[in-house]
């Protein structure tokens, strides 16, 4: 007559398997961290980049001379931020009706507004551009206008 229960052979493989599967599941929760702190950075990148963008098109056409409109500097300078780790940059570039870089005012000014940051020893950058245009110029031959493209008033 055979008792019932498991032997310790049985208990014993039933408990290896076990913290195998567990020992794999927890192994998800600092890649997922990770990803997440990667993800919220990258937010706020955008929200900070954006919010360059509505400042430089809140100005006059004429307020926004070509050239680096603002250097590379602190988004704060206050160090317990969470900001304290971006930086922003501010270029405004002077292009022709094909988008194309030129010295000669068109009346289109390209806006490229970099955030950078740091992330496990990697610098990281987004970017985003907006064109502004000077109302006083005619623009009968651009084709194929500009995305993001806004008039300055």
């Amino acid at each position: 007559m055979r008792r019932r229960g498991f032997t310790f052979l049985e208990l014993l493989v039933a408990l290896t398997l076990f913290l195998v599967g567990m020992v794999s599941v927890l192994q998800i929760f600092p890649l997922n961290r990770r990803l997440l702190n990667q993800t919220s950075q990258t937010t706020q990148a955008v929200f900070l980049a954006q919010e360059e963008i509505e400042k430089v098109r809140s100005n006059d056409y004429t307020a926004l001379p070509a050239g680096t409109y603002a250097a590379r500097t602190a988004v704060t300078s206050d160090t317990t931020s969470p900001l304290s780790i971006f930086d922003k940059q501010v270029v405004i570039v002077q292009v022709d009706t094909n988008r194309a870089t030129t010295v000669t005012d068109t009346g289109i000014r390209r806006v490229d507004v970099t955030i950078f940051w740091t992330e496990t020893s990697v610098e990281r950058q987004y970017r985003v551009s907006t064109y502004v245009f000077s109302p006083s110029h005619s623009y009968d031959n651009v084709t194929n206008a500009a995305p993001g493209a806004t008039s300055a008033n």
